[in-house]
């Protein structure tokens, strides 16, 4: 399959299987391509539409594009309640210059143009970090053992949020109050 983009011209792969149906909601049958020459300008905006249905359509069905799967994902600068980050993931700033990087070596490190506050949980073997429901912060390994916590915990909360400033802090807050902060506090393992 190939895409035009700006008169640049790029593959991809679609893989089909058996699930799909043979038609869109819209009715445009599997066979069109997805992406096509870029149109005339008198019909650019109805054909931009109805490929961006086309393939939002195609989401709950089995079509893979090949693509990296990190550009799929849109970057944010928080996590809410029960969200959490596997190895790889990252927040980032409204701004761009800070990056909350949860990396495959275990640490959970925020860069500018290197790192300025880290858990110092390289090596341990956790998987994941979740914003719990209490509004701590903890990092499990893969059996659920905790190896790492902001001890943020806190009773009856209706919000809790992790938030990556335009500064470069990670702040946990309840209901809009700081209750941890990176830059006073490395947390504990």
């Amino acid at each position: 399959m190939v895409r035009y983009i700006r008169g640049i011209q790029q593959s991809w792969t679609v893989k089909q299987e058996h699930s799909v149906p043979k038609e869109t909601k819209r009715g445009t049958p599997l066979s069109a391509p997805l992406f096509s020459p870029p149109p005339t300008s008198r019909r650019y905006k109805k054909r931009s539409r109805e490929q961006v249905i086309a393939l939002s359509s195609f989401s709950s069905a089995s079509v893979w594009l090949k693509l990296d799967a990190k550009s799929l994902i849109m970057s944010r600068n928080f996590l809410s309640r029960n969200d959490e980050l596997r190895r790889g993931d990252y927040l980032m700033s409204n701004n761009k210059e800070w990056k909350a990087v949860f990396q495959e070596d275990g640490n959970f490190v925020v860069y500018g143009w290197s790192p300025v506050w880290s858990s110092d949980t390289a090596g341990c073997d956790a998987v994941r970090l979740c914003m719990q429901e209490d509004c701590n912060l903890v990092m499990y390994n893969k059996c659920d053992e905790p190896k790492w916590h902001t001890n943020s915990s806190k009773s009856k909360c209706n919000m809790c949020r992790l938030h990556l400033t335009n500064e470069g802090k990670l702040l946990v807050n309840k209901e809009c109050e700081e209750i941890w902060s990176s830059a006073k506090s490395k947390g504990m393992k």
